[in-house]
This record gives C-alpha cells, sequence and structure tokens, in this order.
C-alpha cells in the first residue's frame, strides 16, 4: 500500500510540475528563443548547430540551425530565384525534408503546417521515426523559419511515449523563436 501511495504522490508531483514550466529567453547575434529552465544547454547534439539544449531525464532535446541566406541561394538558386515567401520557404522545408527522409523511415507525417512566427514566414511539421541504432520510436516537431538573411532550422524530440507530456512545452519553445536583424531594423526605421 505504501509503494502505490509513494507512486501515485511521485506521479502527481511530476504532473504538477509539468504544469507550472518556466522558461529563459536566449539570445545569438541573429534570433533569440526562449527554452524550458530543465532543459541545460549542451554542445554534444549537432556540430553545426548555433543552440541546442537537452533534458537526459526528461528524454527532451532542442536545437537551432542557422543558414545564412546567401549559402543557400550558392546550392540551390531556385530557392533565391522564387519571389513567393510562401513558396520560397516550402523550397527550402522540400530539401531538408529529403535530407530527414534519407536518414530516418518517417511515419504520421503531418504534412506542411504554414505558420508566421513572431512576424517571420515558417512551416512546422510533426512526424515520427524509429531511431536506427536505439530501435527507440521518437517524436519530432520541425520547424522552418525564413528571415530577412537567414533560414533556419528548429528541430525538438522526445521519446514518442512522452509527445503529450511535451508537446506544448516544444511548440511553446518554437513560437517563441524571433529574428533579432528584424527587430533592429524596425527600431532604425522609427527613429527617422
Amino acid at each position: 500500500m505504501k509503494k502505490i501511495l509513494y507512486s501515485f504522490l511521485v506521479s502527481a508531483f511530476l504532473i504538477a510540475c509539468q504544469g507550472s514550466q518556466t522558461y529563459t529567453e536566449h539570445k545569438s547575434q541573429n534570433f533569440s528563443i526562449k527554452v524550458r529552465d530543465d532543459l541545460s544547454e549542451t554542445d554534444a547534439l549537432n556540430d553545426e548547430a548555433i543552440l541546442q539544449f537537452k533534458n537526459e531525464f526528461q528524454e527532451l532535446y532542442l536545437i537551432v540551425l542557422e543558414e545564412p541566406k546567401t549559402d543557400v541561394s550558392l546550392y540551390f538558386p531556385e530557392i533565391r530565384e522564387e519571389n513567393d515567401a510562401d513558396e520560397r520557404i516550402k523550397l527550402y522545408a522540400d530539401i531538408l525534408l529529403k535530407n530527414y527522409e534519407n536518414s530516418l523511415t518517417l511515419t504520421n507525417f503531418s504534412g506542411y503546417i504554414p505558420v508566421t512566427i513572431n512576424g517571420s514566414n515558417a512551416i512546422e511539421m510533426t512526424f515520427n521515426a524509429v531511431d536506427p541504432e536505439s530501435k527507440i520510436n521518437v517524436f519530432y516537431y520541425v520547424t522552418f523559419i525564413e528571415t530577412q538573411n537567414h533560414f533556419f532550422q528548429i528541430l525538438t524530440w522526445t521519446l514518442f511515449d512522452s509527445k503529450k507530456e511535451h508537446l506544448d512545452s516544444m511548440e511553446k519553445m518554437i513560437r517563441s523563436f524571433k529574428s533579432r536583424n528584424q527587430n533592429i531594423k524596425l527600431k532604425k526605421a522609427t527613429k527617422k
């Protein structure tokens, strides 16, 4: 009976803590993003990430990748030549989705969900994939964002079994993304 009561109390505590998550804003030169306070900064997830955070106990991860538009245009001139912002971000997402499909077997793919995140054009998607090494089913929430001078990928992932527990936090972190270049430009424009 004591074990059941103890398990119940621990579960209730974890649920209560999940509902009261706090976030801290992290800034780079070109963007800011709010990250859950129980995630710690790391450099072990992706060599190319500008920011990366993890909570191994909760199995929740986040990375932000940044690509200057000049670099993207060199390798993918079709993106540079596209004048329609919605089509441009879709082309960028198409290219990166092919990379995911080449390395993972995707299931439950949501398709492209066009959104605007703090004034920036974006596409979100979710999918599941089985990790090739560990054979563990993982849930991914991925967003591609276009700003004035950059394209960004924000990847968050967790165990498929933890999807319901972390989905709100994953969305809050992604939707907190703000381009710092656009903010600087707006400030200069209002001073004139």
